[in-house]
């Protein structure tokens, strides 16, 4: 027993700098390629629809990741796999989702939820 409570702090030490590291290097990528590239991706789409006003833009990777949602997400998929928040925050996530659908459902339904 004494062997996994002193176990216990430098795991938990070694988690936080490993995901303070992943956190550093996932943020350096997202200010040297992602956000440059998708403001690049940005401004060739406006110019273009401002010459063509029938044209459609494809889509850019860049564009989609550039949002801190998606860093944070690539940062909390990338950190350590046994960090306890990481199983907490996948089941708050599951009951958000399992929320949200509950609600949509009782929304589109024409009975308003009521047999």
């Amino acid at each position: 027993m004494a062997r996994i409570k002193s176990r216990a702090p430098s795991e938990l030490l070694f988690s936080l700098f490993a995901l303070i590291i992943v956190t550093i290097g996932v943020h350096a990528v997202y200010v040297a390629v992602v956000r440059p590239k998708a403001t690049a991706v940005l401004n060739e789409q406006r110019a273009a629809m401002k010459k063509d006003p029938d044209f459609v833009a494809e889509r850019s990777m860049y564009v989609v990741l550039k949002d801190w949602e998606q860093e944070s997400e690539i940062i909390w998929r990338s950190g350590p796999r046994d960090h306890w928040l990481q199983g907490r925050s996948l089941r708050a996530s599951a009951v958000s989702l399992t929320v949200t659908a509950a609600r949509s459902r009782r929304n589109e339904d024409p009975s308003g939820g009521h047999a």
